[in-house]
């Protein structure tokens, strides 16, 4: 099924992008050094192509509490690898977290960071918006990156699902930029 027909069977409505002014406020007060979103193009999606025809990551704008965001959403069992030149000291990966529909039996969003044949687990959590509502509503995160300053490396975003019932597993990391505390 298209990507438009999954939107259309699942009545979302898409609207303009907007901001919170707790983003607007944190935008300010850091220096971007990556910006995943505009990054997308370049990033490794793996799987390239999944066997029901939708692509595994996509830019994709949704609304959660009454705010819409464009998201990097990713269906289960995927991911998208960034390549980071270098971490520099005080840099924090901050991103909006939410899933999209109210369906199926939750996800795992996680955020990897690559570094030779080193990998770390830097931010892990389960969704699971049709039995949790708590999980109905964005959720600010701020992950700092002190472990892997002066490192290069793969900035990796995942979303997981291990029982197997993909039903509404898509991830969405709201304007994900990796920031610096030093203007």
């Amino acid at each position: 099924m298209k990507l438009s027909a999954w939107i259309a069977v699942l009545g979302l409505a898409l609207e303009q992008i907007s901001c919170s002014p707790d983003r607007a406020a944190r935008v300010e007060s850091a220096r971007v050094e990556y910006d995943l979103i505009r990054m997308f193009p370049q990033a490794q999606v793996v799987p390239v192509q999944r066997a029901d025809g939708l692509r595994p990551c996509l830019i994709f704008e949704f609304a959660r509490g009454g705010l819409n965001r464009r998201t990097l959403t990713l269906i289960a069992n995927s991911e998208v690898r960034f390549t980071i030149e270098r971490i520099q000291s005080g840099d924090r990966l901050r991103f909006g977290l939410a899933m999209p529909f109210n369906l199926g039996d939750g996800a795992q969003a996680r955020v990897l960071f690559q570094s030779g044949a080193r990998s770390r687990m830097l931010f892990q959590r389960d969704l699971d918006p049709a039995r949790r509502r708590e999980d109905r509503s964005w959720s600010e995160v701020d992950v700092p990156l002190k472990d892997c300053t002066g490192e290069q490396g793969e900035l990796v975003l995942q979303a997981q699902n291990a029982t197997g019932d993909f039903t509404g597993d898509w991830i969405g990391f709201a304007e994900p930029e990796v920031v610096s505390a030093n203007p």
